[in-house]
């Protein structure tokens, strides 16, 4: 068999792609003759003292675990030898690995440039993978659910093709499929498939995640029905949107907030024939309005500052639980560009100086002491009246936008009783605070017209750490922010307050 022809049969991964099973055959027959001659090969003895003849067993079954080895290994670089150099198909060779830059993927994977292979041939060497995304949700498993999604960037680097597979049963947090949504347009087009339960389906279809991220999810015949969503609102930074309406399709903070009040709206009616009032609706256009609006301002302030790119979703299933029924909400704002502790580095005097007692007087009381200090002023600059704005520090004016959204929340979460199973969290950097039943809205320590406070430990104290347990720190970065919530709607909470007055 000349050269040309030996390649013609195997023109590549020979067990997948070779045109003559009979040459395939032949090679594996000669393959095992060539273990089964070596395996078989007699074991001299050797003249041994009768009570050492344990110890001469051992040593026959060690040599005879190292024969095998050792044929396998020759059948290896036998079958190799006879399949020739691997080659990509035609197809396979025309695809392109073209290094893409993203500032979001190259904080969340170290020296991420120097891993990318841009060759098809050595990423066939490593195939396709499978990412298993299990239990994802930042307000319960934070570090965990950064390391899978940090862990699927990895497999960018290096993988042939990706099959996600969603493994969760229901949707625990809409928050880490806004970020998977994010990265996922920032990455090479490798994505092959994977599983996915119905309800996972219902939600990303329903909130169109599934269209963000390029998927096609399978869907029952009543769809969504069990699903009221609050479907996914974005603006994409000029110059880097997909969309080649970019610069008319993005939506307004005003009409995102309008959008928002209707969907929240629709929850109340569907569950207790009830509406937002007045000022609740005022609350949540103040809300989305300053939220969206410091994610534009803080985007990437070495490169595109004051164009930060955002994205909004939420939705509320019905679900059942020993046949009692009940609803879970889930609410989610993402922005990229810029970290919280990156941000308040800018702040003026005198925040900045108190901001820097506060990090000394604690160093080293949340996670490693090398990023002590950025978890603490990450929790400094949630406390009201903490804002990089020289003017609004001296108006004394904003800075209250975290404490806005955490009486909201805890607001429509309902009573006490209820408030134990709502959770928030907010991750920025490497930084993940985590908002639960004990620390769920800010206090004002001096009276009715104080600044609200939340220092994350019992006494509510600046003069003590923040507990250890709400202060996560992450194996990965997150360039950007993202608030996360979640919460069961309290329905005899709702009905007591049906009559309140707009």
């Amino acid at each position: 068999m000349t050269e040309e022809e030996r390649r013609n049969y195997f023109p590549g991964s020979w067990k997948l792609h070779s045109d003559d099973i009979r040459v395939v055959r032949k090679i594996r027959l000669d393959a095992s003759r060539l273990r089964r001659r070596v395996t078989q090969k007699p074991i001299g003895q050797t003249s041994r003292p009768a009570g050492k003849a344990d110890k001469g067993r051992r040593r026959q079954m060690s040599n005879r675990q190292a024969r095998r080895s050792h044929a396998k290994k020759l059948a290896r670089n036998y079958i190799r030898k006879a399949r020739g150099p691997r080659q990509l198909t035609r197809e396979e060779a025309s695809l392109e690995f073209k290094y893409r830059q993203s500032n979001l993927l190259e904080h969340m994977v170290s020296n991420r440039e120097a891993k990318y292979s841009e060759s098809p041939l050595n990423r066939k060497k490593k195939g396709h993978v499978a990412v298993e995304l299990r239990d994802l949700s930042f307000t319960h498993n934070p570090r965990q659910t950064m390391n899978k999604l940090g862990d699927l960037a990895d497999r960018e680097c290096d993988s042939f093709g990706i099959n996600i597979d969603f493994h969760d049963d229901f949707c625990l947090d809409v928050g880490p499929y806004l970020l998977l949504s994010v990265m996922k347009k920032q990455m090479t087009p490798l994505f092959l498939g994977g599983e996915i339960s119905k309800p996972m389906s219902k939600v990303l279809h329903a909130l169109e995640l599934d269209q963000e991220m390029g998927i096609e999810v399978p869907l029952a015949e009543d769809r969504h029905e069990d699903v009221f969503p609050f479907p996914v609102h974005r603006r994409r930074m000029s110059g880097t949107s997909e969309s080649e309406t970019r610069f008319i399709d993005q939506q307004s903070h005003e009409k995102v907030a309008a959008n928002l009040n209707e969907a929240i709206d629709h929850w109340l009616r569907v569950t207790t024939d009830q509406r937002l009032n007045l000022r609740g609706r005022r609350i949540v256009l103040r809300l989305v309005t300053e939220t969206l609006d410091n994610a534009e301002r803080h985007g990437d302030m070495q490169r595109n500052e004051n164009d930060g790119d955002w994205i909004v979703a939420g939705f509320m299933a019905r679900r059942e639980n020993d046949d009692h029924e009940y609803y879970r909400c889930h609410l989610a704002f993402l922005s990229t560009g810029t970290t919280i502790e990156e941000t308040i580095l800018t702040a003026p005097e005198p925040i900045a100086t108190k901001m820097e007692e506060y990090v000394h007087r604690h160093r080293g009381s949340v996670g490693s002491r090398q990023q002590s200090p950025k978890h603490l002023r990450t929790v400094f600059a949630m406390q009201d009246g903490v804002t990089r704005s020289a003017t609004a520090s001296e108006e004394k004016r904003n800075g209250t936008g975290f404490q806005d959204i955490l009486e909201f929340y805890s607001d429509l979460a309902g009573s006490d009783a209820a408030m134990s199973d709502a959770s928030m969290a907010v991750v920025s950097g490497t930084t993940c605070v985590l908002c639960n039943s004990a620390y769920m809205h800010g206090v004002r320590m001096s009276g009715e017209d104080s600044e609200r406070e939340l220092w994350f430990n019992e006494t509510n104290e600046q003069s003590s750490p923040p507990d250890a347990g709400n202060v996560v720190e992450l194996d990965r970065c997150l360039k950007g922010t993202l608030i996360t919530m979640a919460f069961t709607l309290d329905l005899d909470y709702l009905e007591r307050t049906v009559d309140r007055a707009n």
